[in-house]
């Protein structure tokens, strides 16, 4: 006799496993025990290599320095660097020796090409993109389609990629905005593509379940503050829709701000042009994004505070995708990332006015190929409200510091990713209710604070992703469902077969 599983245990398997997944968006990070699907890449811009004169007269030196001592030190899941490969100094003379953006040259390329090779830089791992200093004088960027290892290799100008980890997808998509070619001695006129905003549009749609979305180009949307950047307004409209970051380089500056409102853009200052914050390092922590740099001149120990983030953008305005932390715990987790040369001798974490705590390696032992380090701390004492942390790197005969100022919220606090589960007695008269499920995982939450006075670096963005939540939850739902409806099943079994529920005894 074929047996069928109960039509009310059956019912409930299958509105558990069709529920639709939760869209993605940067609302849903969240303050979490565990260092769980934690990764971060290295982004770097405006190599310039064959620019001469007074400025980038160590373009190849700081771009050796970038492929290969920081990715050896660093060890980021990729690199992405946003154009200006080259000088487009090269038309004129000998040896990187012309006029600025006067056109292409192999004796600019080729040095180029062979650094990147030197040190080993292969798809999948490193992204280039063209600038403006790309393309001048060449029409349809003929030599970053020789010359750059995506262009060389895919003979496209744009690409997309994710990172997969333990907690989600992430969508990473680089942007030509030069258009493909700049009149020599010119500064005109950066835009977007139809053909790669139209590739942008599809692929966001595709990738609608990512946990954050990161979108990069050469330029800024409102290009450098004397051109804007060419259909900015239709990459704009799409990235508000999906909640995606912007990265990109061309200004030489370092910063972090908001363009239209609700997109946070970060930018690294020139690599090849810059000795200082001109290499990057983006973090994903639990849906937080922080974004922070280093420099060629002084590189290492270097800091990042990925838990929490800041409730404020580094250099100006409100973290929109900041999370509170909620307060009345005597445990509550804190995290960083530390990179140096040698092994760090200390890694200490400062909390407002509590004493300083010192952290230890997320994998319980020292593994200097994670440099993820935590520490719990009693904030108890602390009033809700907007608070500095700080994490100080001890390294190399060094030290380094990253303050942000964090925002706390008062209790109830409700249970984190990565808090041990509770064991329930599942009983034989157990109802749904008593059946065993995880409890809400998502991040405290308090009233948005005015960002305080304190002017210390901020250190990049922490975001949130509405609707994620642990995926453990969904699997526990469906284990009490299950255990409910066997007992359930077992009660009408015993019934029908003459067998008292409840024997004497």
């Amino acid at each position: 006799m074929r047996r069928r599983l109960p039509s009310f245990l059956l019912g409930s398997v299958l509105v558990l496993g069709s529920a639709p997944a939760a869209a993605a968006n940067p609302e849903g990070a969240r303050h979490a025990r565990d260092a769980d699907g934690i990764f971060w890449f290295m982004h770097i811009s405006d190599s310039h290599i064959g620019a001469s004169f007074i400025e980038g007269p160590k373009a190849k030196e700081h771009l050796q320095f970038a492929l290969n001592q920081a990715v050896m030190i660093v060890k980021p899941s990729f690199v992405w660097n946003t154009g200006d490969l080259n000088d487009g100094s090269g038309k004129i003379g000998v040896g990187g020796t012309g006029i600025p953006t006067s056109g292409q040259s192999a004796s600019q390329w080729e040095p180029y090409k062979a650094i990147y090779e030197a040190a080993g830089m292969k798809l999948g791992f490193y992204y280039d993109l063209p600038g403006n200093h790309d393309v001048y004088a060449d029409e349809g960027a003929t030599f970053y389609l020789k010359y750059s290892l995506w262009g060389a290799a895919t003979k496209k100008t744009w690409h997309e990629f994710r990172v997969s980890t333990t907690t989600g997808d992430y969508g990473f998509f680089g942007m030509n905005s030069t258009n493909n070619y700049f009149k020599p001695l010119s500064n005109c006129c950066p835009s977007f593509l139809d053909s790669e905003i139209a590739e942008l549009g599809t692929w966001l749609e595709k990738n609608a379940s990512a946990k954050l979305v990161f979108v990069a180009a050469h330029h800024a949307l409102d290009g450098n503050g004397s051109e804007p950047t060419g259909k900015a307004d239709q990459v704009r409209a799409l990235l508000k829709v999906h909640k995606a970051f912007y990265l990109h380089g061309d200004i030489h500056d370092y910063k972090e701000y908001i363009d239209s409102d609700s997109i946070v853009v970060n930018e690294v200052a020139s690599l090849g042009k810059d000795n200082s914050k001109n290499i990057a390092i983006g973090v994903v922590d639990h849906d937080a994004f922080v974004y922070r740099a280093t420099g060629t001149d002084s590189a290492w120990p270097f800091a990042i505070l990925t838990t929490p983030p800041s409730e404020r953008l580094r250099d100006v305005g409100t973290n929109p995708y900041v999370y509170s932390v909620c307060k009345d715990r005597k445990n509550n987790p804190f995290r960083a990332l530390s990179f140096s040369f040698t092994p760090p001798t200390k890694v200490a974490l400062k909390v407002a006015g509590l004493p300083e705590v010192i952290m230890k390696p997320a994998k319980g032992s020292f593994d200097f190929k994670y440099p993820v380090w935590q520490a719990e701390v009693d904030t108890t004492s602390l009033r809700a409200g907007s608070e500095n942390v700080s994490v100080r790197v001890e390294a190399d005969g060094a030290s380094n510091t990253h303050q942000i100022v964090a925002r706390f919220s008062d209790g109830p606090c409700s249970p984190l990713p990565g808090d041990p589960v509770e064991p329930t007695d599942a009983g034989a008269d157990a109802g749904p209710e008593d059946a065993a499920t995880d409890a809400d995982p998502s991040a405290d939450t308090g009233a948005p604070l005015p960002a305080n006075d304190d002017t210390a670096d901020q250190g990049g963005c922490g975001c949130r992703t509405a609707g994620a939540g642990d995926p453990r939850r969904g699997a526990s739902l469906l284990a009490g469902a299950l255990a409910f409806g066997l007992v359930a099943w077992r009660r009408r079994m015993l019934r029908r077969w003459g067998v008292s529920l409840n024997p004497p005894g």
